[in-house]
């Protein structure tokens, strides 16, 4: 399993810890981030720090909708690495 979503989820300051994981990737480079969800489903999340955006791949949901929380954690994520200077 990766360990991208668990050492996200498992603390209020998780982004903020998952930022300085990447302080080393270039600030425009995308990072493509593959999430075990529940322990029992897997999607990926495209940051791209030059458009500002988040894009969500999830096989088994074709209308490609992230559920809440798990589009806030990756918004924090996002935020953190953005908002971090390198």
């Amino acid at each position: 399993a990766t360990p991208f979503y668990p050492l996200l989820t498992e603390s209020k300051d998780g982004a903020q810890k998952m930022a300085k994981w990447t302080k080393k990737i270039p600030k425009e480079a995308k990072i493509h981030a593959i999430l075990h969800l529940n322990d029992t489903h897997w999607a990926m999340a495209v940051f791209d720090p030059q458009e500002r955006t988040i894009r969500y791949y999830d096989s088994l949901n074709s209308n490609f909708e992230v559920d809440s929380v798990v589009e806030g954690n990756l918004v924090a994520f996002a935020q953190a690495t953005w908002d971090t200077p390198k």
